[in-house]
C-alpha cells in the first residue's frame, strides 16, 4: 500500500515474483521506478488504469492500482495498451528502445511528437531553470523517450512529427521510420510539422490506409478538411516535398490528381496514396 502523499515505488533486477501494489494512493502522483532495471520490461496497461510488469526471467508486478507515472527500464521497454488501456499520467522511457503497442486497441490513436523531448530554458523566480516538453498519446497525458509506436485495429491511427525538418520514409504497409530512428507500423495517417520541411519518401512497398499531410493545418481557405484547427496565422511555411522510389524499373504509371489548392491523390499502377 502506498500513503496518502506522492509514492516512488523503485525496483530493481531479480526484484520478485508475486509483487503487487494493491493501492498507491489517491489524489496523488504516484511513480513506478524502473530506471534501475537493466533488463527488457513488458508494461501492461488495462482500462481501469491498473498497471503489471514483468521481465524474461519471470519477475512480475501483478497488475496494480493507483499508478500515475512509470520510468521505463534501461533496456528496451514494450507499454501495451489493452482495448481502452489508460494511466492517469506520464511515461517516460529508458535510454532504449521504448514502444507504445495499441495492437489491441479498437479505437483511433494517435502520438504527437511536436514538442516531446523539446528542451525549454528560463527562470522561476529568478532561478535559471530547464525543463523537458512532453509528447501527446492515447490514453496518456504525456511520453517521453519514446522510440516506436504500433496502432490498433482503426483505420484512423496518427502520428505527428516533431517541431523541426523532419525525414520519413515509408517502406511497409502503414509502416516505416521517422529521422532513421523512430519507427511505425499500423499508422495509416502521417502528419509532418507545420513551418519545417517535411521529406517523404514512398519506396515501392510503401503504403498508406490514409492521408499523408506535409502539415497539422493546409492553407485556412483551401483544404478544410485537413485536421483541424486551421492556422490561425495563415499559410505553413514548410516546404514539403515527396519522392516515389521504386527497386527496379519503373512504374507503368504514375497520376497526380489535385482535388484543392494543396492537396491531391497519387496514383502508383494499382494503389492510391491520399
Amino acid at each position: 500500500f502506498g500513503g496518502s502523499g506522492d509514492d516512488v515505488f523503485v525496483f530493481h533486477d531479480n526484484w520478485g515474483y508475486n509483487f503487487t501494489i494493491t493501492s498507491a494512493g489517491t489524489i496523488d502522483e504516484d511513480v513506478l521506478d524502473f530506471s534501475a532495471v537493466t533488463r527488457d520490461l513488458t508494461f501492461t496497461l488495462d482500462k481501469d488504469g491498473n498497471v503489471s510488469v514483468k521481465d524474461p526471467y519471470g519477475f512480475t508486478l501483478h497488475a496494480s492500482a493507483g499508478i500515475e507515472n512509470i520510468i521505463g527500464g534501461s533496456g528496451k521497454n514494450t507499454f501495451v495498451f489493452e482495448d481502452r488501456g489508460a494511466l492517469d499520467g506520464y511515461i517516460v522511457g529508458g535510454p532504449g528502445e521504448n514502444i507504445l503497442d495499441y495492437r489491441d486497441y479498437k479505437t483511433a490513436v494517435s502520438l504527437d511528437l511536436t514538442t516531446m523531448d523539446v528542451l525549454y530554458s528560463g527562470t522561476v523566480n529568478g532561478v535559471p531553470t530547464t525543463s523537458y516538453g512532453v509528447g501527446y498519446a492515447t490514453g496518456l497525458k504525456g511520453v517521453n523517450k519514446i522510440t516506436e509506436i504500433w496502432g490498433g485495429s482503426s483505420a484512423d491511427d496518427v502520428l505527428t512529427g516533431p517541431d523541426h525538418d523532419n525525414t520519413w520514409v515509408i517502406n511497409g504497409a502503414n509502416s516505416g521510420t521517422l529521422n532513421t530512428s523512430f519507427k511505425f507500423s499500423g499508422i495509416e495517417n502521417i502528419t509532418g510539422s507545420v513551418d519545417h520541411d517535411d521529406s517523404f519518401t514512398v519506396t515501392q512497398t510503401g503504403s498508406l490506409g490514409g492521408l499523408l499531410s506535409g502539415n497539422p493545418y493546409g492553407y485556412v481557405s483551401g483544404a478544410t478538411h485537413l485536421e483541424s484547427p486551421m492556422n490561425p496565422d495563415g499559410i505553413a511555411e514548410g516546404l514539403d516535398t515527396l519522392t516515389l522510389t521504386r527497386a527496379e524499373g519503373e512504374y507503368a504509371s504514375v497520376t497526380f490528381t489535385a482535388t484543392s489548392e494543396d492537396t491531391g491523390i497519387i496514383s502508383r499502377d494499382s494503389d492510391r496514396l491520399k
